[in-house]
Parts: structure tokens; sequence; C-alpha cells
């Protein structure tokens, strides 16, 4: 081997384990001043979250593409932030353009997108070469204020479990997954609902739109109605029972009323569809409850008038 060999060699070396001094020095000192190094946090339970803060910004679409990953949205909540957790730098990337949040884990095209947009930031390199964690359970987590007024969720997920809760305003909300179970809740001022999901559950509590469609590949689909709430039904399903009301009708039930101010799609090729009305259970008549309260009466009274003196 040449001497200059050599020389590149033990520079190399020296140069690569004071890089190495100067991190741990740096990340000793830094972890006793409480200053944070990495754009996560860790956890006592292993987790990384990466917090980003939403407040100020108008935001009128969340777009979410992600592989096997948790999503939960709440919202009524005192801030308007966003939690990534468990991804690690490579895996994911985030950034607002044109009010859009987007969230996605194709690393390359995005980079490429945000450097034609001027949105590309780096972060630094100690990010990309951190360990990783305990913990391999993805999740993002999206806390919307009352103040943030989104007007698009556009959500896919290849598996994983999705729950929206508590949004007041109006919105849109498309969902697409491969194996995930889909959870819509108190939602009252909807303006459309999409869901199209290959395999898992898909639950719309108390959702009020003028269209509500969803498709399910092999798995159930149970829908309860606002109070109140008329709809015009589409439903069927292939290898599997609709239930509405508690009442069996089979593969299949079309329905539609006068006062309806939405329609219903679901088309389930392997399960059931459940449909549960949220009115109130009906009470008895008056009739019934003439007839109950004459049965009931006191015995010796009705006795006397069977058999007067």
């Amino acid at each position: 081997m040449k001497k200059t060999s050599i020389v590149s060699l033990i520079l190399s070396a020296v140069i690569i384990i004071t890089g190495i001094i100067i991190m741990l020095r740096g990340s000793s000192k830094a972890e006793a001043e409480g200053i944070e190094l990495f754009k996560q946090t860790a956890t006592e339970d292993g987790d990384l979250i990466e917090r980003i803060d939403l407040d100020g910004q108008n935001i009128s679409k969340i777009n979410i593409s992600m592989g096997n990953t948790d999503i939960k949205v709440l919202g009524s909540a005192d801030k308007s932030y966003i939690e990534i957790v468990n991804f690690y730098a490579l895996e994911y990337t985030s950034y607002v353009s044109n009010n859009v949040l987007t969230v996605e884990n194709d690393f390359i095209t995005t980079l490429l997108n945000q450097f034609e947009n001027g949105d590309l930031s780096f972060g630094g390199f100690r990010n990309y070469l951190r360990l990783k964690s305990h913990n391999d359970h993805k999740q993002i987590n999206i806390y919307l204020s009352s103040d943030m007024s989104v007007k698009i969720f556009d959500m896919k997920i290849k598996s994983g479990q999705i729950e929206i809760n508590n949004i007041a305003n109006a919105a849109d909300y498309k969902i697409k997954a491969s194996d995930a179970d889909v959870y819509l809740k108190n939602t009252p001022n909807s303006s459309s609902v999409s869901f199209d999901v290959e395999k898992g559950k898909v639950v719309v509590d108390r959702t009020l739109a003028p269209s509500i469609n969803i498709k399910m590949g092999d798995g159930n689909v149970n829908l309860t109605t606002p109070e109140g709430a008329a709809f015009n039904y589409r439903v069927k399903s292939e290898m599997g029972k609709v239930l509405v009301g508690g009442q069996d009708f089979g593969n299949a039930y079309d329905a539609n009323f006068d006062a309806a101010t939405g329609n219903v799609v679901i088309d389930v090729k392997v399960g059931d569809a459940v449909i549960t009305t949220g009115a109130s259970a009906p009470e008895p008549s008056v009739e019934n409850d003439s007839e109950n309260t004459e049965e009931t009466a006191d015995p010796e009274q009705k006795e006397n008038e069977e058999n007067p003196d």
C-alpha cells in the first residue's frame, strides 16, 4: 500500500473518531441543559414523537398517505397540532403547502415536490442517523381546535385504524384502506363521506351528510343515524345480511323518503350492513297503556265492577 494511502486512511479514522467524540459530548451537554437535538422527543415509554404546531395556519385540507399506521383525528381541542409517533426521518415527511397539510411516507417523491415548491427543509443530518426506539407502533394524532376549519380529510393507509371524532364543521371525509378499521363519530355537519375499505370494519356513528357512500370488501359496516335524520337508502350485501332497525331485509334494502335530506349507499361483498336509527325508542301507544292499566288495576275494584251488589 502506498504511503499516501496509509496517511489518508489514518486521517479518515482520526476524523471519524473525532466526530464521534464531539457528537457524544454535544449530546451529553445538550441533555444536561435540556436542549432537544432531534425533531422527535423520546418518551419514557419508548415512543418517538414529533409535534408540529398548527395554530395560526389556515389549513383547509389534511392529506395523509401512509403504510401501516393508526390515525386519530380529534376536534374541539384547546390547540391545533399534529403528533407523528414512532416514525424516523427517512420514513416520512410532513409539510404545509397551499393550505394543505400533507403527511406521507413516499420520501423521495415528497422531497422532489418540496424542492419544486420551494418548501424543502433538511433539519440536520443527525435526525437521519438516530437509533430506533423500542416501540414500533406507528401513529399519527391530529388535534384540531374550534378555530381550525378543515374542509377535506383525505386519508390512505395500507393497514391500521382510523378514528375521526368530534369535528363540528362541515367537511368531506375520503378514506381508502387495504386492511383497516375506520370510525367516524360525532360529526353532525359533514358534507360527504366516502369510504373504500378492502378488509376490516367501518363504524359511522351519528353523522349527518348529504352523501354517505361506503364500499366494503370483507367486513361489517355499522351505520347509526342521528336522531330525527331521514335518508334515502340503497344498501346491499352479496354474502351477508342487511339489517335496518333490527329487521332483517336479506341481501338488499332500498328505500326513498320524501323528507330525506341525504343519501346512503352501502355496498358490502362479504359481511353484514347494519343500520340503526338514532331516534328514541318508541313509547307504548295510549291504547296499550289503557289496556295495561285495566289489567293491573286493583283486583278488588275490578271484582266489584264485574259483580255489583
